[in-house]
């Protein structure tokens, strides 16, 4: 049996919809039907699909036969599959389930999860993460920023020292593939007090700063045990 008929007998069985996997890993409404269709997808989107799956790829021609001498296809389910399922599949889809059943999305369009994760630009504050829905972003903007849907997230900005870049309320876009600090650029970190969103800089000493874009608010030294969750690439305001 080739990989492409492993994977789409997998999906089967767990009984969720080709379009609302598609959305759940790569934006796109329409990748695992083309993958029906014959269609060979790009390898990130085929290990987007794995992921939401709690499936392990290993890389191998779509169509090859893939059993090993075992019988063990190269897809392989782990041993918390159907926790994740549960816990990422059902949850996302009770969202989109929610929404009108008639509302067309345009096919070059992709969708990125709003996550209910408050980066704080003053006080920390913990995260609580949800998915509370999606806003469609063209897939021409996305390409042209390099940006991939199912590495971005969307948070919310709560505090002012960001202020007036990113004001108190603002939504931001968050891509998770950018780790790597630049001076200069925003940045998202995990701290130990919560989720924090601060510009980076050097300081005398050649160590990494944070830094307010409020001219109110000082400059502070790398938290200890901070992860950088992603760089802001986009910021969307009331007005």
């Amino acid at each position: 049996m080739s990989f492409r008929q492993h994977l789409l007998n997998f999906i089967d069985r767990c009984g969720v919809s080709d379009r609302h996997l598609s959305i759940l890993a790569t934006g796109s409404s329409d990748t695992v039907r083309n993958i029906r269709r014959g269609s060979s997808p790009r390898l990130d989107s085929l290990e987007a699909i794995c992921r939401v799956l709690g499936l392990r790829l290993q890389t191998a021609p779509l169509d090859d036969p893939v059993e090993s001498p075992e019988g063990v296809p190269v897809v392989e389910k782990r041993p918390d599959w159907a926790r994740r399922l549960r816990e990422d599949i059902r949850r996302d889809l009770s969202v989109l389930l929610t929404q009108s059943k008639d509302a067309k999305v345009p096919v070059e369009s992709r969708h990125v999860a709003i996550k209910q994760l408050s980066a704080a630009a003053g006080n920390k504050e913990e995260p609580k993460e949800s998915v509370a829905g999606y806003i469609t972003f063209t897939r021409a903007w996305l390409d042209r920023h390099g940006l991939y849907p199912q590495q971005c997230t969307i948070v919310g900005v709560k505090g002012e020292s960001m202020a007036p870049t990113l004001p108190d309320g603002s939504a931001i876009l968050v891509d998770r593939n950018r780790a790597q600090l630049k001076e200069g650029r925003i940045f998202v970190f995990e701290t130990d007090d919560g989720m924090m969103v601060k510009r980076v800089d050097r300081d005398s000493n050649g160590g990494w700063q944070l830094v307010s874009d409020n001219p109110d608010w000082d400059a502070v030294a790398w938290p200890d045990g901070a992860k950088v969750f992603g760089e802001v690439r986009w910021v969307g305001k009331q007005v």
